[in-house]
Order: C-alpha cells, then sequence, then structure tokens
C-alpha cells in the first residue's frame, strides 16, 4: 500500500488538474478510506486535502469547509509531511490556502488573510517550489477576487519568477495574466496583443482547474479596452469549461461580465444586465 499510494495521489491530482472534479474527488474519497484502514494521518490529511479541494472549486462551501477543516484538525500530528525530504507536496500548507480562499469567498476577510499568511509561511520554510507555487497561486487567485490590489502586485513577480526558475510549466504563464490584470485595474492601457498571446500559450497546455477564471481575468481586460466581440468569445468558451467540469463557483463571475457586455449592447443573446443578475 505504501507504494500505491503516490500512484494514486498523482492520479487525483491529475483529474483535479484537468478539471475533472467528480473523478477527483473519488479518488480522494478512496484515499480517505485507505488512511482509515491504514491509521495513517498524513493519508487521512491528503485525502481530506483532495476532497475539501473538490468540493471548493465545485461550489459547495459548506462541505468543503467540513473537509478541510477536518484536514486542519489532522495536520496537527502530522510531522512528516512538513520534514519528509522525500515527499513532493505539503498537504498541510495546501489545505490552510485553500482554507483560507474559501474563508475570503465567505466574507471572513480576518480568517481568510490569516490562513493565507501560514500558508505562505509554512511553504516557504519547508522550500518544495510545486507547494509554494501552488500556495502563491491560490492567494492570487483570493487577490483577485477580493481586488486585494496592494498584495497582487507584490505576490505576482514572485510567483512568476517561481515558476519560471523551477519549470513549473502549467502556470508558467499565469503570473503574466494576473500582472496584465493588476496593471488594468490600476488604469494602465491594456496590451492586447501580449494579452492574447498569453491566452494562446495557456490553452495550449493542460491545466483546466481554474481557467475559467483565467479566462474571465482576460475578458475583463478585452472589455476595458473596448474589445467587446473578443471579450465574448472568451467569455463563451469559460462558461463552456465551467459548465463541462462544474467549476460552478466562479459562474458568478462570468455572469457579472455578461452583464457589462449585455450594458454595451454586445450580448449576442439581446440578453439585458438584469438578465445576467
Amino acid at each position: 500500500m505504501d507504494r500505491a499510494l503516490p500512484a494514486l495521489f498523482a492520479e487525483v491530482s491529475y483529474y483535479s488538474s484537468s478539471g475533472d472534479l467528480e473523478a477527483a474527488l473519488r479518488l480522494g474519497w478512496r484515499i480517505i478510506g485507505v488512511g482509515g484502514d491504514i491509521h495513517d494521518d498524513a493519508t487521512l490529511l491528503a485525502g481530506h486535502r483532495f476532497v475539501g479541494s473538490g468540493l471548493l472549486f465545485l461550489g459547495n462551501l459548506d462541505a468543503a469547509e467540513q473537509h478541510l477543516a477536518t484536514a486542519l484538525s489532522i495536520a496537527g500530528r502530522v510531522e512528516r509531511s512538513v520534514t519528509d525530504p522525500e515527499a513532493d507536496f505539503d498537504h498541510h500548507a495546501a489545505t490552510l490556502v485553500l482554507y483560507g480562499h474559501l474563508k475570503l469567498r465567505r466574507g471572513d476577510f480576518i480568517a481568510g488573510w490569516r490562513l493565507h499568511s501560514e500558508a505562505w509561511h509554512l511553504a516557504d520554510r519547508i522550500d518544495r517550489a510545486f507547494t509554494f507555487a501552488f500556495v502563491l497561486l491560490h492567494r492570487l487567485l483570493s487577490e483577485a477576487m477580493t481586488s486585494n490590489l496592494v498584495s497582487l502586485r507584490r505576490t505576482t513577480p514572485i510567483f512568476t519568477e517561481l515558476c519560471e526558475q523551477r519549470d513549473i510549466v502549467q502556470w508558467r504563464h499565469v503570473g503574466e495574466l494576473f500582472r496584465h490584470w493588476g496593471a488594468m485595474k490600476a488604469g494602465e492601457t491594456v496590451a492586447v496583443a501580449e494579452l492574447l498571446e498569453i491566452v494562446s500559450r495557456h490553452r495550449d497546455g493542460t491545466w483546466q482547474l481554474q481557467t475559467p477564471f483565467f479566462w474571465k481575468l482576460a475578458a475583463e481586460m478585452l472589455i476595458a479596452s473596448g474589445e467587446f466581440t473578443l471579450a465574448e468569445g472568451l467569455l463563451r468558451e469559460a462558461r463552456q469549461l465551467a459548465e463541462s467540469t462544474e467549476q460552478n463557483w466562479v459562474k458568478p463571475e462570468l455572469y457579472r461580465l455578461y452583464a457589462i457586455l449585455a450594458g454595451h449592447g454586445a450580448d449576442p443573446s439581446s440578453s439585458t444586465p438584469r438578465d445576467w443578475l
């Protein structure tokens, strides 16, 4: 079983990153079962983290919080996830940042940013590149969703440099997307051609989780540039991906931008802003 668990962890990570959240959840539940059978807290921590993450991005915040809270309670008993140099990924740090993201989505800003800070400090201390990149990516998601532009401008270059230096290919271009979005929110002109190139490079990859939100950021920049047709096409792609992968968490963000397009008379469905809101 010790040899089977890393393969099982890799499988659930693959399904999650591909946007197949239901398959990832099934495997996460299996890992929880294995952890219970062998009485191993590290396995239980990973399983509850996997299940909590899947539920979070499916939009089931109540159930996600139960699993992430359970994972955190277990993490206090697990030393191997922090000290074992053979471990590739730290589920304690991942749980902290996911729980922080969840708290912010529920409006608990004090707890949310505290958990984000704890995740950053832990990931920095253990110095595992992918864990740190995972923590920074989810911090960027939170910073964008809460329009915390000062913090986003600090996080973006650290994340971008880490992905480039440590060859974290699936997120190599995401940092640039956040950088452009932060600049747009600060009043700078959007470089449309450069933005579309970033979108194209990310589209060529295999990472699907959170991609509807990335397209939402890009569409928002295109709307700000008056490129309504391009924005509508990207929003349509984001909506189709959100539907096919059941990433319900991002749908309100997409509908808000559709309402803005409708206000400009640029929604092909001839809907009004009120129809989307």
